[in-house]
Formats: C-alpha cells, structure tokens, sequence
C-alpha cells in the first residue's frame, strides 16, 4: 500500500472526516435494499459490523488491523540517518548516535587489520556518502581510523588492543566548536607580516632600495606569516595532542577542576578520558581570551561529546575558587593564568589551586611566560616535588619564542 492510500484509509478512523463524507452524499436516498447490499459490502471489507442490537457500526479495530498489517517498519540505529540507498543522509547531534553512525560505517567499509591506501578508502567510503573527505575526517577524529606511520595509507583503529589503558574510544580533539585563542594574536602576525613583504615589494620595485633591505623585509613578513600559521595549529590542533598525551599519564580521580576553563576543551577531553570522574570548569568568559567564549558555548560542546551529565560549568574568578578545601583530585589549566594581569593576581590563583587540591592530587598547568612564578609559589606552599618540562612544539604560539611549559605538582 502506497503512503498515499495509507492515508487515505487512516482518514476512515477520524468520525468527523466519515461525517463529512456522509453529510456529501446526503441527497443520495438508498432504498432499504440498496442499503442492505452496500452494508454487506462493507461488512465484507471489514469496515462495518452488526451489534448486538442488529445495528451496523462502523468498524475502527479493522481498519486498524489493516493498517497495521501493511506498516512499514522503520529503520532504528544508525539506519535512521540512511536514504534509501543505504547512504548517510545527515549526520545525528547527539555525539553517541553520531559515533554509533561512524563506527557501522566503519565495520563495513575496512576489515580489522586492513591497512588501506588514502585512493582506496575513499572509493569504499564513497558508497556511504558524496563528501568522503568529511566522513573520512569524522573517523578519524572520533578515533576510529587512523593514519599509519608511513602518512598515506589508513587502518582501522583495534580498540581491543588499548582497552587496557582507557584510552579506546578517546578522541585526541573532543567533537565541537572551540574556537581560537586570543583571537587577534595571529591577525596581528598576519597584518605585520604583509606589511613587511608590501614594503619590501616597494623598496623592490618602487624605491630602488638596496637587495639585502628587500630581503631582510621579505624574511621578516614570511616569518610573521608562519608565525600565524603555526599559532592557529596550536590552538586548533597542537593543544589537544599535548593534553591528551598529559591527561593518558594522570591516575583516574573522582573530582577535577579546570581553572579557565573557556570553550570546554580540557574540561571534556578529561571527562572523556576518566568515565567516571565528575569535572567543575570556571571561567569568566571573556571573548579577548577565547573567541566564543561563553558557559553557553562550553555547555553545547559537552552535549556533543555526551558528557554534559558530568560536567558543570560556572562564572568565577580563579583567583577566588568557589569551592572547599581539599575538594578535587585533580586541577588542570591551560593557558589561563597568565591572563591575570598582576603577579600578585597569579600567585593567588595557585593559592587557590593548590587550597582546593586534595592531599595525593595533582595540579598541572600548561601556560606560557610566567611558569617559573607558579613553580616558586608552588614551592612557597609547601610543594616538593614539582616538575617542570616543555609541551613541546605542538604548543608553540607562534614559535620557541613563545612555547608552552608544563607545571606539575603533588600535594601531599
């Protein structure tokens, strides 16, 4: 039964709609015979049937019956997002239907230890999709596929292999929107930087200035472009990779908090990587710091990635943590103190970190500039074992010049 007919034999269960079709064909007078045929008639299809007291009735149970007969059973699971083809119609918002859709996908287009060239997997994606290269993306951000070590070919990721250390189904980026760091760092890197190549263009073509300025002035506005390059892969990329790989060494706690928390990034990728540990994140939200910035923002990215049950975000000053003593196991911050404009300002927000550590946690802090302040301070509390080492070049905000150092500590 096409749907056009389904609908039209579901209109016969509406009384008003059959009243209406009645009230048509009002000026049609059936003899008693005529109408003793047609209720028979209908009768035999089921539609009418005879009470107790010889009455004929209309009868819904049978239309009904007949419908249900015919339904057409719908898809569940991951099917739901399919055409009719079997091909990703869209891709579900809620992050566990997503990875439920990314993970069928995945168990019919690679076999477990295929190891399959870039060319080859996008012809078996392309039978689940027109845009290979965003599926393709998807899986490998959800930690389903991977690239091998020779950097063309992909293989399946085996979860059973690493399920040992809790890292299987841990994405490096959490799904979402995170927005960039002090957004107009590397516009302004971007702007010196034309400036430099417009001026050596100028002394080039229109000055006569001498070759070692043009030179000079060209190095000096490639620099300030590369510069902007590397800052956007830091905060687009580089920062997740590093926290992941300090979150994989940390032991499991039941309570963290994220000092600075911005767009939810680290607050996620740690709920993430410990599925039962409870994640308080506070921030004051200030959009110079983080493109975006906002609890609104931090909240919908927690969603995304199922978590929003075990996180809470909150407007506070981390110079004033609205939390008791000895409270968390953990305390995280990524490139957040140094905001604070005053030293006085900073040592207070160590003060505040190390106040609401509880005794055998740990505190680690990825910052730029003004790490050894935190390690004096640190120390000043009481603190001896603190570590310090640098988050490497995936933390380069712009360059060495401007690296990333990691702080850790124990409470004891």
């Amino acid at each position: 039964m096409s749907e056009r007919w389904r609908g039209v034999v579901a209109a016969l269960l509406n009384p008003d709609l059959r009243a209406a079709l009645g009230e048509l064909n009002g000026e049609v007078a059936l003899t008693d015979a005529r109408r003793a045929r047609a209720l028979e008639r209908l009768a035999g299809l089921g539609l009418v049937s005879t009470g107790a007291d010889g009455a004929a009735r209309f009868d819904e149970a049978a239309v009904r019956a007949l419908l249900a007969e015919d339904a057409v059973p719908r898809p569940t699971g991951p099917e739901r997002f399919l055409d009719a083809d079997g091909r990703i119609d869209r891709y579900p918002m809620r992050a566990a239907e997503r990875r439920a859709l990314l993970e069928w996908v995945v168990g019919r287009a690679l076999a477990s230890g295929e190891v399959l060239p870039e060319r080859e997997l996008g012809e078996r994606l392309a039978a689940y999709t027109s845009d290979v290269a965003v599926l393709r993306r998807y899986l490998v951000d959800h930690g389903l596929v991977e690239r091998t070590t020779s950097g063309s070919e992909y293989a399946r990721v085996e979860c059973a292999a690493v399920r040992e250390s809790n890292l299987c189904g841990m994405n490096r980026r959490p799904v979402g929107h995170y927005g960039i760091d002090a957004p107009w760092v590397p516009w302004m890197f971007v702007g010196i930087g034309v400036v430099y190549l417009a001026l050596a263009a100028c002394l080039l073509w229109l000055w006569n200035g001498t070759a070692i300025g043009v030179v000079v002035l060209a190095i000096v506005g490639v620099v300030m472009l590369v510069a902007a390059a590397v800052y956007w892969h830091t905060t687009l990329r580089g920062k997740f990779v590093v926290w992941h790989d300090l979150l994989s060494t940390l032991p499991a706690p039941a309570r963290v908090l994220d000092l600075g928390c911005g767009r939810g990034a680290v607050s996620i990728m740690t709920a993430l990587r410990f599925g039962s540990a409870r994640v308080d994140g506070i921030d004051l939200w200030r959009s110079i710091d983080q493109s975006g910035n906002g609890p609104g923002a931090a909240a919908a990215n927690a969603a995304l990635n199922g978590v929003s049950d075990r996180i809470v975000f909150t407007t506070a000053d981390m110079t004033e943590v609205p939390f008791a003593d000895d409270t968390f196991d953990l305390v995280t911050g990524s490139v957040a103190i140094h905001n604070i404009p005053t030293a006085s300002g900073r040592a207070r927000a160590v003060d505040e970190a190390w106040r609401v550590l509880a005794s055998g946690g740990r505190l680690v802090v990825a910052d730029i500039s003004k790490t050894r302040e935190y390690v004096t301070r640190l120390r000043e509390r009481g603190a001896t074992d603190v570590t310090v080492h640098p988050a490497g070049w995936r933390m380069w905000w712009s360059g060495p010049w401007m690296a990333t150092t990691v702080v850790q500590a124990t409470k004891h």
